[in-house]
C-alpha cells in the first residue's frame, strides 16, 4: 500500500504543470520561417543562448505578427524552459502569447544592425560555406574528453569574408575549445549572402564540432 502511495506521489507531481520562469537576454537572431515555431535566439550572455519557441509554428505565425522585434533589442520573455544547453545545443524556452515577450530596451552593445542582412530581409539568399576551417583540439580538452559543438555567430562581409565573430553557445571555456572555435570561425570564406542580386554583409550562424576519434 505503501509503495502505491508512493506511485502516485510520483505520477501527480509529474503531471504537475511546469512552473513560469523568467529569461533575458539580446536577440541574436530572429527567426521569420512560419513553417517553425522557434521565435528568435536569445544571448543571455556570451557563450549562454536559449532559443525562444512559439508552442506550435501555427502560434509563430500569429506571435511574428503581434510583436515588433530587431536585433540586438534586450527582452525578457516568461515561460518554460524546454531543455537546458547542453554539449551539444542551447537551451529551450517556450512561450505561451506574444504578451510573455516585453522588450527591455534598445540595442546597447556594439553588434551591427545596420546593413547586415537576415533571412528576415526580402529577396534575400543566404551566405553558403566555400572553405571551412576545422577548429583544433587544445591537449587538455582531449585529456578531459571533452566532445559537443560551440555556436558562432559571424557577419560575412560582401568579399565572402568573416569581418567579426561572436561565441552564441560555449562547450568549454576551461580547456580553451571555445577560443580555437572562434579562431577557426574568422577563417571560414563563403560564397557571399546576396539581396535583389546584390551582394551584401549578412548574419551566419556556425556550428563548429569538436569529436574525439575512437
Amino acid at each position: 500500500m505503501f509503495l502505491a502511495l508512493v506511485a502516485l506521489a510520483i505520477v501527480m507531481q509529474s503531471q504537475q504543470p511546469p512552473s513560469t520562469q523568467q529569461v533575458c537576454g539580446a536577440i541574436a537572431a530572429l527567426q521569420c520561417d512560419n513553417s517553425d515555431p522557434i521565435l528568435m535566439t536569445l544571448l543571455v550572455q556570451p557563450g549562454v543562448a536559449v532559443r525562444v519557441l512559439a508552442p506550435t509554428a501555427s502560434a509563430g505565425v500569429v506571435m511574428r505578427g503581434q510583436l515588433s522585434l530587431t536585433r540586438e533589442q534586450r527582452v525578457c520573455v516568461s515561460g518554460t524552459l524546454g531543455q537546458r544547453q547542453s554539449a551539444v545545443t542551447p537551451a529551450t524556452f517556450t512561450v505561451a502569447d506574444a504578451a510573455d515577450v516585453v522588450v527591455q530596451g534598445e540595442a546597447a552593445g556594439d553588434w551591427p544592425t545596420t546593413d547586415v542582412y537576415t533571412t528576415c530581409d526580402s529577396g534575400f539568399h543566404a551566405v553558403t560555406p566555400k572553405l571551412g576551417i576545422r577548429p583544433s583540439y587544445t591537449d587538455a580538452a582531449m585529456k578531459a574528453h571533452v566532445e559537443g559543438s560551440v555556436w558562432v555567430q559571424a557577419i560575412v562581409g560582401v568579399d565572402g569574408r568573416v569581418e567579426r565573430v561572436r561565441l552564441v553557445k560555449s562547450l568549454d571555456s576551461v580547456n580553451g575549445l571555445d577560443e580555437e572555435a572562434l579562431k577557426a570561425a574568422r577563417q571560414w570564406t563563403f560564397n557571399p549572402a546576396t539581396r535583389a542580386g546584390q551582394p551584401v554583409r549578412a548574419l551566419a550562424m556556425m556550428e563548429l564540432t569538436f569529436t574525439l576519434r575512437k
